[in-house]
C-alpha cells in the first residue's frame, strides 16, 4: 500500500531556509521616520547580515503584487498610475527611496498629480489605522510619503490601504507638509553622518517587542560582533553625491568592494 507523504513535511521543505535581506548602498527613506534611529544607522553601516522567515518574505511581496490590482482599479476609473519604482534621491545623496508611483486623473482632484503609495494590512491593523490615521499609527509611513513628495516636488499623495482579511479599501489624499519633509531631511543627514550610534529606545532589550523584531537585536542588546566588510571598518569614509571613499587607500569604494572589504581592516571605535 503506498505511503502518502504528509502536508507537514512537503511544508517544512518549503519553508526550509532563511532569506537574507539585501545590502542596500543606500539609506532608505522608508525607515527615516521609525521609532528606532539606531536601528536605521545600523542597516545603513551593515552592522549585521539580516535574515527572514520565507513566511515574512512572502507578507513583503504581497503588497507589491497588490499594487498591481489597485492601479487596475485606478485605470477603471480613469486614473492612471506611472514611475513605478521611480528612484527618490534626497539629501548627500545617500539618502534614497522608490515610489509606488505617480497617479494623475485622481477622482475629485483630477488635475493634481499625487505620490501613489499603497500598503496592505491584517484587519487588526486595518481598523486601527482607520482609527488613528497614517500620521499616528506608522510615523515611518507618513515621513516616507512626505520625503518623497518633497523630492518630487508634488503636493498631494493618493495613499491606498488594503485589508488582506476583507479585501476592503482605504483611499486618502494626504496634503504635502514642508515642516514634516524638513524633519525628515533633518533627520536622514544626522543619521548618515553621525559616528555613533544614536541612542537605544527607552525600553530597549533583547525581550523587549520592538527590539525582538529588529534584525540587529544581537548586536544591539547581545554583543554580537558586527559584520566584517568596509562599512564597519575604522578607515570607510561618506563622501558627498552618494560616494563612498577608503581613507587608508585613497580609492572610491563601489558596493561590491564595499561588501567584500579587505586585509586591512580594523574596527571601527563605535562598535566598541
Amino acid at each position: 500500500m503506498a505511503k502518502i507523504e504528509k502536508f507537514n513535511t512537503i511544508n517544512s521543505i518549503m519553508e526550509k531556509g532563511d532569506v537574507p535581506q539585501e545590502k542596500r548602498n543606500y539609506l532608505g527613506y522608508s525607515g527615516v521616520g521609525g521609532k528606532c534611529a539606531r536601528k536605521v544607522w545600523y542597516s545603513f553601516r551593515w552592522a549585521d547580515d539580516v535574515i527572514i522567515p520565507r513566511r515574512v518574505h512572502r507578507i513583503f511581496q504581497r503588497g507589491d503584487l497588490e499594487e498591481e490590482r489597485v492601479i487596475n482599479d485606478l485605470n477603471r476609473v480613469g486614473c492612471t498610475v506611472s514611475g513605478a519604482q521611480r528612484e527618490v534621491v534626497g539629501i548627500t545623496g545617500h539618502a534614497r527611496g522608490h515610489i509606488d508611483g505617480i497617479a494623475e486623473g485622481v477622482p475629485t482632484a483630477e488635475k493634481t498629480p499625487h505620490l501613489f503609495e499603497c500598503k496592505t494590512m491584517k484587519a487588526a491593523q486595518y481598523k486601527k489605522y482607520l482609527n488613528e490615521g497614517l500620521q499616528r499609527f506608522n510615523p515611518a509611513y507618513w515621513q516616507q510619503i512626505h520625503s518623497y513628495m518633497g523630492h518630487l516636488d508634488l503636493k498631494r499623495c493618493l495613499y491606498v490601504v488594503v485589508n488582506k482579511d476583507t479585501e476592503e479599501r482605504d483611499f486618502q489624499r494626504i496634503e504635502f507638509s514642508r515642516d514634516q519633509f524638513e524633519e525628515g531631511e533633518r533627520t536622514a543627514f544626522n543619521i548618515i553622518t553621525s559616528e555613533e550610534p544614536p541612542n537605544k529606545l527607552p525600553n530597549a532589550s533583547r525581550s523587549f517587542f520592538e527590539c525582538r523584531i529588529c534584525g540587529y537585536n544581537d548586536v544591539c542588546n547581545s554583543g554580537k560582533e558586527v559584520s566584517r566588510n568596509c562599512r564597519t571598518c575604522k578607515h570607510w569614509n561618506i563622501e558627498e553625491d552618494g560616494k563612498f571613499s577608503c581613507e587608508l587607500y585613497g580609492e572610491w569604494l563601489d558596493r561590491d568592494k564595499q561588501l567584500k572589504g579587505c586585509e586591512s581592516y580594523e574596527l571601527d571605535k563605535a562598535y566598541i
